[in-house]
């Protein structure tokens, strides 16, 4: 009988130490990929291409790049984002996009996306503005704001929130300068 209560003693210790470090080694990865996370919700975006494909009265049509820079030490999926575009905060027009996009490490990426809007829509809204986008290119703004879902391994980060801005001289000069997130708050 004693020998029976030792095994049984040895057993419930060995269960209990490797169920302790289980949990030990699960709550330092979750602890790691959370630190990784916080590391890149201090990514920094920069507009780094704005071509005008085509624009006519009825369709106005053009691509947008930006270069990420991830400054964690994981891999980040961008599985899917959704934006809205806007001219002086008037929505013209939706980007709902479902490609996976890999942010590598410690490194930059360029993520395009194309867009399209119909001018006059917008010039029907913001007629007032008209004067501005022919005279004060430097008062029209464009933004784009939204949220994408991104993630690691088995941890997935749902509605990471993105809001950039520039003005119309901005864009149509190229002189757009880096964005952090934690700034544009």
């Amino acid at each position: 009988m004693k020998i029976k209560n030792e095994i049984l003693t040895k057993k419930v210790g060995l269960i209990a130490a490797i169920t302790a470090s289980i949990v030990i080694i699960s709550v330092l990865t979750y602890q790691y990929f959370k630190n990784e996370f916080e590391k890149l919700m201090d990514y920094c975006y920069k507009l780094s291409k704005f071509t005008i494909n085509s624009f006519t009265s009825e369709n106005a049509d053009f691509s947008v790049s930006l270069l990420i820079q991830n400054k964690s030490d994981i891999d980040i999926k961008v599985k899917s984002f959704n934006l809205g575009v806007y001219v002086n905060d008037v929505l013209v027009s939706s980007i709902v996009d479902t490609d996976v996009t890999l942010l590598k490490a410690n490194d930059v990426t360029e993520i395009s996306m194309d867009v399209q809007f119909n001018p006059l829509q917008v010039l029907q809204v913001s007629l007032q503005n008209f004067s501005d986008i022919l005279l004060h290119r430097d008062k029209i703004r464009i933004s784009t704001k939204g949220y994408f879902t991104g993630g690691s391994g088995f941890i997935v980060y749902p509605n990471y929130p993105i809001d950039v801005e520039y003005t119309l001289t901005e864009l149509t000069s190229g002189s757009t300068t880096d964005t952090c997130w934690k700034d544009s708050n």
